[in-house]
Formats: structure tokens, C-alpha cells, sequence
């Protein structure tokens, strides 16, 4: 049997009660300041293994921003420069200020990392409210009832309800082929015979994705006129538009955020500078090596100093590449990559919402079932039987091919 769910206010765990008690005496809140639901969870590592499982996963984060083109040029520019420079350059040995990499390669990339993160969140916020208005407006077709159960929904067609919700997941196949096309706006796109060729391709994928979702878009609101004939007042009929402009317009946010990049030139610049400046800073290298002590050094002391300075040559170009990678796998915030919105989640879980909304309708009293009494299974079956019905029986009418979604 399962355990029963803490009530609210209740501190689940005893090893805050201390706390607690601490935070009263000193007059700070100490403690968790909500319930954790500890029932719903099976793995609940303790601490130190959770921390060791952190730090593992953070190590193959790393390594996984570090093992780039652009790190493996830039480290083996770095190291192949201060090798040369202190064997043939020792004249050139200076102390150099490094805040020139803060000036043209640190700041320029935060700020790019700054701006990928918000374009993030803005395209996240807007596939929210894009499932939002989707949802509302199946509930619309599939729920409403306008006239209080007096008869006017039987001259709604039989078909008009499963042409709205095939209608509604042929869209959301659509944008989800969309946002998961490769990312266009890469400088080769303009400057190469080869990326002009690339991007041609690329924006004929987009374009016909684009007119899919247009299309659909365009028969939801054929669908609203059909609904309109079969009695659906003015006011409502007034509010599902709304909830197709609304969703409308929140495609075409998403679509911009798809289609426009950060600046071009800043990611040039910092890709430049990443090449550049290890190789301008090797004479600094060289000056570190033999600045070393011979007590570190020991009595290896040349190659024990080399070693010192292709080091940190490398640190400063392992660092410096690093960010750059984060900055380019934040660029596409459809991407496949950790910190990407998960629109092919997202928009599955939509779907599934349509389908419990239609399972839920055909079943009297269905708002009076405890939340978790359907097993997945059944409600899909009755997700799938549902399809097919509508609240009431309905009387056909003669004209409702408008809510098909052929050729979307």
C-alpha cells in the first residue's frame, strides 16, 4: 500500500526539525519553507552520493564542451606557438596583462551567452502558451455546450470533433519538425558556393513546414465557421478566434527565434580571438617558464618548465573554446542538447492532453473521478474509442469537409 501524502505545512523529514528548532531561537527561518514529496519518489540518493553524482555528471558536461574543432585548433595553435617561440623567439619574453582576453573574447561571449539564454526562455514561454491556446481550443470544440444541454449541439457533425483534434496534431507534428531542422544563419551561408547551395536546401525544409502549419492554422479557423453553423453563438465563437490568433501569433515568435541568430560578427570576432590571441600570449608562456623556480622545476629544469607554459597555454585555450561551445549548443534553443526547450516532449504531452480531454468527455461524471483513478492503458483506449463520438449524439449536416487535415 501506498504511503498516504503528507499533509501540508508538515516537515516529512526529522533531521529539519533541528533546524527548525535553531531558526527559533536565533530568529531565522531555518528549514525547508515546503513539503518535499518524498511518497512519489523511489531513488532518493543521500547527500554525499548525490553531490558525487553532481560532480560526475558536471565532469562529462565538460568534457563534452571541450571536445571541439575549435578547442583541438586552438590547443594545439597554443601549445605548437609557445614551443616555437621558446626555442627560436627567447628575446621576446615579456610580461603581458591579460585583460586584454576579458576585452575581446570573455565579455563579448558572456554577453552572447546571456542573450542565446534569454532567446531560451522567450521561445519556451511562447511553446507554452502555443499548447495552452491549442488545448483550449480542442476543449472549446470537444466541451462547450452553449446552450445548456437544450438540443443545440445536435446539429454539431460527427466527424467535426476528430477533424479538430487530427487537425491540432497534425499541426504539432508540423512545428515539431520545424524547430528540430538544423539551425540556418552560419556565416558560410553567405560567404561559400557550398553554404549558399546548403542554405537553399535548408530553407526549402523550413518553407515547407512553414506552409503546413499555416495551412492548419487556416483550417482551424474554417473549423470555428463550421462550429458557428452549427449554432455556436457570437461571443464564443468570438473567444476560439481569439485562441487562434493568439496561437498564431505565438508561432510566429517561434518562428523568428528559429529563423534569427545573435550577431553574426560577435561569434566571428570570438572565434577569431580564440584562435589568435593563445598564439599572440605564447611569448607571456614562455616568459612564465622561465620565470619558474628551480625548486619546482627540479632537475628536469627545461622540459619541466616547457611542460609549465604548454599547460597553461592550453588552460587558457581549453577555457576560452569552452565557452564559445556553450555559446553555440544555447544558439538554437530547439537544438538536441542540455539546456534546449524539449518541443518534441512538449508537444507530446499536448497531444496526450487532447486525448485524456476526449476520453474524459465521453464518460458521464468523468470531473467527479479521483485525478489518479484511470490506469494510462485504459484512458488511452478510451482516448482511441472516444475519437469517433461527440457529447451528444449529433445530426450530420451536409457540409463540414473544413476540418480535414489531408495534406498538411
Amino acid at each position: 500500500m501506498a504511503p498516504s501524502e503528507p499533509a501540508l505545512g508538515r516537515v516529512p523529514s526529522h533531521r529539519f526539525r533541528g533546524l527548525a528548532s535553531i531558526g527559533s531561537l536565533c530568529g531565522i527561518p531555518c528549514g525547508p519553507t515546503e513539503t518535499r514529496p518524498e511518497y512519489l519518489l523511489r531513488l532518493k540518493p543521500n547527500a554525499v552520493w548525490a553531490y558525487v553524482l553532481d560532480l560526475l555528471a558536471a565532469l562529462a558536461v565538460f568534457v563534452d564542451h571541450i571536445l571541439t574543432l575549435d578547442t583541438l585548433l586552438s590547443t594545439t595553435m597554443a601549445i605548437a606557438s609557445v614551443l616555437v617561440c621558446y626555442h627560436y623567439g627567447l628575446v621576446l619574453t615579456m610580461a603581458m596583462n591579460f585583460g586584454i582576453l576579458s576585452v575581446g573574447v570573455i565579455f563579448p561571449l558572456s554577453l552572447s551567452i546571456s542573450q542565446a539564454f534569454a532567446r531560451r526562455e522567450a521561445a519556451l514561454r511562447s511553446l507554452v502558451q502555443f499548447r495552452c491556446f491549442a488545448v483550449c481550443i480542442f476543449s472549446a470544440h470537444r466541451l462547450w455546450d452553449w446552450d445548456g444541454g437544450n438540443g443545440r449541439r445536435l446539429h454539431v457533425p460527427p466527424e467535426h470533433v476528430a477533424g479538430v483534434r487530427q487537425l491540432l496534431q497534425s499541426l504539432f507534428s508540423a512545428i515539431c519538425t520545424y524547430c528540430l531542422l538544423p539551425r540556418g544563419g552560419h556565416a558560410r551561408y553567405y560567404y561559400t558556393a557550398c553554404g549558399v547551395r546548403e542554405a537553399k536546401e535548408l530553407q526549402t525544409a523550413l518553407d515547407r513546414q512553414i506552409r503546413r502549419v499555416e495551412r492548419a492554422v487556416g483550417r482551424l479557423a474554417l473549423a470555428n465557421e463550421a462550429f458557428k453553423v452549427a449554432g455556436l453563438p457570437s461571443g464564443e465563437a468570438s473567444r476560439v478566434s481569439q485562441y487562434v490568433q493568439k496561437m498564431l501569433e505565438q508561432w510566429e515568435l517561434l518562428r523568428a527565434i528559429k529563423e534569427y541568430r545573435t550577431p553574426n560578427a560577435m561569434r566571428a570576432f570570438a572565434r577569431v580571438y580564440i584562435l589568435v590571441l593563445p598564439v599572440l600570449f605564447a611569448p607571456y608562456f614562455v616568459h612564465i617558464a622561465l620565470e619558474t623556480s628551480d625548486t619546482w622545476a627540479g632537475d628536469a629544469g627545461e622540459g619541466s618548465r616547457v611542460a609549465f607554459a604548454c599547460g597553461i597555454a592550453a588552460t587558457v585555450s581549453v577555457m576560452l573554446a569552452g565557452l564559445f561551445s556553450v555559446e553555440l549548443s544555447m544558439e538554437n534553443p530547439f537544438s538536441p542538447s542540455l539546456d534546449a526547450v524539449r518541443v518534441q516532449h512538449e508537444l507530446t504531452q499536448a497531444a496526450e492532453a487532447l486525448d485524456r480531454i476526449d476520453a474524459d468527455a465521453s464518460k458521464d461524471g468523468a470531473w467527479l473521478e479521483p485525478l489518479d483513478s484511470d490506469d494510462e492503458g485504459q484512458s488511452a483506449r478510451a482516448s482511441q474509442r472516444a475519437i469517433r463520438r461527440t457529447v451528444i449524439e449529433p445530426k450530420r449536416l451536409p457540409s463540414v469537409s473544413t476540418t480535414s487535415s489531408d495534406g498538411i
